[in-house]
Parts: C-alpha cells; sequence; structure tokens
C-alpha cells in the first residue's frame, strides 16, 4: 500500500472502518505512576501552574483519564486496552516525553469525529485562540477519554467518549451506533495517542451552523467531503497534528490503497 502523509508529526498506529460490535475494550484499571523524582517535579510545576492560571482568569483542573496500554488489529477486529493516568501528569511531562508510544509517557486518550452533512460537507473548526494547546489550529469535534465515558454495561467505552465530546461541543446528539473508528493516531508534538472517528450526520451545513459549536470553537468552515484531504495537505501547518493523521486514514479508507 502507498501512504503519502500529509505531514511528518503523527503515526497512524491503525487505520480502518470498525464499529463498536468490532472493537473489543478492555478497561485493566493498571495506574499508570511516574517515577518518584519526577513526581515530585510535576507536583511542584502543577502548583506553580494553578497559581498562574488563576491570576489570568484561566480554567485548569486535575482529572482521571484512560490511556492506552494495548493496541492489536487481528482478523477484522481492534482490541485495545485501557489503564488509567491524570491530566497533571501528561500536561506537566508532555514537553519532556519521548515522541513514541506506550514508553513511560502518560499517553492518555483523546478523541477527534470528522462528520460529513446530509449534504456533503464536513464542518471543520478553529481552537480557541487562548488555548493552552494548539491555539488558533483546525480541529473538528472531541476530547480526552475519561471515566464517565461508559456504555449501558458500564465498561469503559471510547465510542460514548466521542459521542458526549460531540454533544458538549454542538448541543447536537449524535449515537455511537452512528461512529465508525477509522483511526489510532500518535501525535508525536504533544505525545500522546487519538482514536478518530467518522460519522454521517442526520443535519444538513444550515444546521450545523446553527449548533452551539461558539462555546468552543472561534470559527467554523464547511468542506466538501471529496476536498478534506486536499486541503488538508494545502494546509497542514494550521491542523492539530493528530488531526492530520485522523483525515489521512479517512482517505485511505475512502480511497482504499490509492494516493491520498
Amino acid at each position: 500500500m502507498f501512504r503519502d502523509p500529509l505531514s511528518s508529526t503523527y503515526d497512524i498506529l491503525a487505520w480502518g472502518n470498525f464499529s463498536a460490535a468490532h472493537v473489543t475494550q478492555v478497561d485493566t484499571a493498571t495506574i499508570h505512576a511516574l517515577p518518584a523524582h519526577v513526581q515530585t517535579i510535576v507536583d511542584r510545576r502543577w502548583d506553580e501552574a494553578l497559581a498562574r492560571a488563576t491570576e489570568e482568569g484561566r480554567r485548569l483542573f486535575n482529572a482521571l483519564v484512560y490511556r492506552l496500554d494495548d493496541l492489536r488489529v487481528h482478523d477484522g477486529r481492534m482490541h485495545i486496552s485501557y489503564g488509567r493516568t491524570c491530566y497533571r501528569d501528561y500536561a506537566m511531562t508532555r514537553g519532556t516525553c519521548a515522541a513514541k508510544p506506550w514508553a513511560n509517557n502518560p499517553d492518555p486518550i483523546g478523541s477527534a469525529v470528522i462528520a460529513s452533512t446530509t449534504d456533503g460537507f464536513i464542518p471543520l473548526g478553529r481552537r480557541s485562540r487562548s488555548a493552552d494547546v494548539n491555539p488558533g489550529r483546525y480541529f473538528t469535534f472531541g476530547g480526552f477519554f475519561d471515566p464517565e465515558d461508559v456504555n449501558e454495561s458500564g465498561n469503559a467505552d471510547i465510542f460514548q467518549c466521542a459521542a458526549r465530546e460531540w454533544k458538549e461541543e454542538t448541543g447536537l446528539m449524535i449515537s455511537p451506533d452512528n461512529l465508525s473508528l477509522i483511526s489510532v493516531v500518535y501525535d508525536l508534538v504533544h505525545p500522546h495517542p487519538e482514536i478518530g472517528f467518522f460519522t454521517r450526520l442526520q443535519q444538513s451545513r444550515k444546521e450545523i451552523s446553527k449548533s452551539d459549536w461558539a462555546a468552543e470553537l472561534d470559527d467554523l468552515i464547511f468542506l466538501q467531503e471529496v476536498k478534506l484531504v486536499d486541503f488538508a495537505r494545502a494546509n497542514a501547518d494550521e491542523f492539530v497534528d493528530s488531526l492530520l493523521g485522523a483525515i489521512e486514514a479517512f482517505g485511505l479508507s475512502t480511497m482504499g490503497d490509492q494516493k491520498l
């Protein structure tokens, strides 16, 4: 297969078109621990960061999040194992993390949803320019995978995470059953994995433009679905790096083995 990456700032760990029924998810409940001397430094840096945030009127808080422990694809199924880490440990160490997965990194899992409207457009937002990470860059909708993201059986479910983030950032409902997992991408700039999804919406471009997206984004544009990959290639420096990987995977899954 010929791959023409959109950038060198990410690695695609897996790609395809997996429904929730074809993804096995296991929560090992393993807590990722930093070495004691590193934890001491992290705690001090966090206290300093909290003080700065208070002075600047910014909101900063710690939270438990799932991390990627293991990933395998076999016989048309994806198998993912989750452990636990926290946002504090990630935020205070990401500048020193190795640019590779599953070393000693906290590796919290992020999510990103690429959605297509009924009239064939992809909504693409600009992150707030006051954001701590990737300010002003193009992104879609998503966020970190945390313990509230469970299915009806009470099990950790990344599909629930994607659906929750979509609801929080647009005010619109989306069913996890209508999501396809298309990628697991490792961000080499802010080292952590991100799981990408694709869905076909029940709303038009006009309806999405009237949703509550402005609470999370500075701007929202719409691209024709068939032009997404070319736009990302032409404007790669303006994109969140992990989203570039998801878009590349989207192109692979929709174009087969063709050059993007």
